[in-house]
């Protein structure tokens, strides 16, 4: 059984990435390095999956995140990542603005 989790990311005109899902109860993560918010919202989205859903071990693993990148317009632009459990969109031109 395959869980799908969507993620959020809203990016402002002043490089602040905040990611929120209606998907994950309690969700929220703010940083400006897109390092930092990969590897927050793997282990954050791993911590709040099991004690907020009461997933385990073995779902956690078998757990997708879906990662959708938006300018703070709401224009949004899809590209999969090579990261074989989150998909993230095509950030490319939201970092050359920053």
């Amino acid at each position: 059984m395959s869980f799908e989790y969507a993620v959020d990311v809203r990016v402002g005109s002043d490089g602040v990435m905040t990611a929120t899902s209606d998907d994950i109860r309690g969700l929220v993560l703010e940083t400006t390095d897109l390092r930092e918010m990969c590897s927050e919202l793997l282990l954050v989205s791993e911590r709040l999956l099991r004690s907020n859903h009461g997933l385990t071990d073995q779902q956690v693993a078998d757990a997708e995140l879906h990662v959708n990148f938006k300018k703070a317009s709401g224009q949004a632009r899809r590209k999969r990542a090579p990261h074989p459990r989150v998909l993230f969109a095509d950030v490319s031109g939201l970092l050359e603005a920053a």
